[in-house]
């Protein structure tokens, strides 16, 4: 793609406004997460995107990837899952309702070696999206985790996560399509 189609694309996508929660729009977006403790370190990230198949309801897809370490144990970790959020609201400040899943291979690494393990995580919840323009916000979940490892018992505890979306309308969409159309 050239660098004209490039900026075009950007100034469409800030010039319209109007894009939320409406059906057929758009949300791109992800979580990171960062924990550094005394000999314990996470990390991961989630992008995802969705689409909304009603008003103020998404369906989307995410990829997880995540780094523990703890003293000796390191977990590696990748996966996939679908997700879906119903919104509330038509202010700045969006409370939705979240589940997702996802199925992730985790390569686990000790000191005496290392074996890959299959692992299935469901998240139930609530947050808000603080929208600090017409496109982006900022969100905050607040849920409960669950994590089943191969035929490992599960647990599961209370999980908060920190992202944010960028909300692109149908007419956005659209007009990035033309416009590439038309370079063609």
């Amino acid at each position: 793609m050239q660098l004209s189609s490039c900026i075009t694309m950007y100034l469409l996508l800030c010039l319209h406004t109007n894009a939320q929660t409406s059906k057929g729009d758009w949300l791109v977006g992800g979580i990171l997460q960062l924990n550094t403790a005394s000999n314990n370190t996470t990390i991961e990230f989630s992008p995802n995107a969705g689409y909304f198949l009603l008003d103020n309801f998404a369906l989307g897809a995410k990829l997880v990837t995540s780094y523990d370490e703890l003293g000796d144990l390191k977990v590696t970790s990748l996966g996939v899952g679908p997700f879906a959020r119903y919104y509330f609201g038509k202010t700045n400040i969006k409370p939705f309702v979240a589940a997702d899943c996802d199925f992730q291979n985790q390569k686990i690494k000790t000191s005496v070696g290392s074996s890959t393990e299959n692992a299935f995580n469901f998240f139930l919840g609530g947050g808000a999206a603080f929208f600090i323009n017409e496109n982006v916000a900022v969100e905050t979940i607040l849920g409960y985790r669950h994590t089943k490892v191969n035929d490992a018992e599960g647990n599961g505890g209370l999980n908060l996560k920190v992202g944010f979306q960028v909300y692109i309308n149908r007419h956005q969409v659209q007009s990035v399509k033309s416009s590439i159309i038309k370079e063609k």
